[in-house]
């Protein structure tokens, strides 16, 4: 199992007949974080836990590894960033104690690709108002991220599929974390 991510293109409330609709999606929020896009008809708005949409694919969908290889590659983003390492704790069944710098990430309100590094690894949606934020990230990071990473083709792989996909949902949408 893995990571799969999604760019869903023109994006609508739906509150039909799901039987009258090929594809819908139902929103879910990762710690009551705000998904906000800008719709189809091109307002901007902020959609609700439960509430159900209908799109199109929006092309640039991709696989962004297996949980536990996605969340190094974000690590990597973290690294790359800026943050600093700190000591983190994780505990599945043994304590762990190791440096992070997603862990220096997660105790703040923004920065450089905050709000991937602070998103679940396995579901929810980022909407194009935060695409747009990461997209620009991404442009401003990528010289950087070339030099730093020149002998990780797998990380540079998995950052211009990243940057693609806020490129896309940037200009309204979602990205959909299944």
């Amino acid at each position: 199992m893995g990571l799969d991510i999604i760019t869903i293109k023109q994006v609508e409330p739906f509150t039909g007949d799901i039987d009258d609709v090929d594809v819908y999606w139902t929103i879910q929020q990762f710690m009551s974080r705000k998904v906000k896009t800008v719709m189809k008809d091109g307002t901007l708005a902020t959609l609700t836990k439960g509430q159900l949409v209908t799109g199109v694919y929006g092309g640039g969908s991709f696989c962004a590894g297996s949980y536990s290889g996605y969340g190094a590659w974000r690590e990597r983003l973290a690294q790359l960033a800026g943050y600093e390492a700190i000591p983190y704790t994780k505990s599945y069944g043994d304590q762990i104690q190791f440096m992070s710098y997603s862990a220096a990430a997660w105790k703040l309100e923004g920065g450089p690709f905050w709000e991937l590094i602070n998103f679940s690894d396995c579901e929810g949606y980022i909407g194009s108002v935060d695409a747009a934020k990461l997209y620009k990230d991404f442009m401003d990071h990528t010289k950087k991220a070339k030099k730093m990473f020149k002998h990780d083709p797998d990380f540079m792989q998995r950052y211009n599929s990243w940057k693609k996909v806020m490129k896309i949902v940037s200009k309204g949408g979602l990205v959909r974390f299944t």
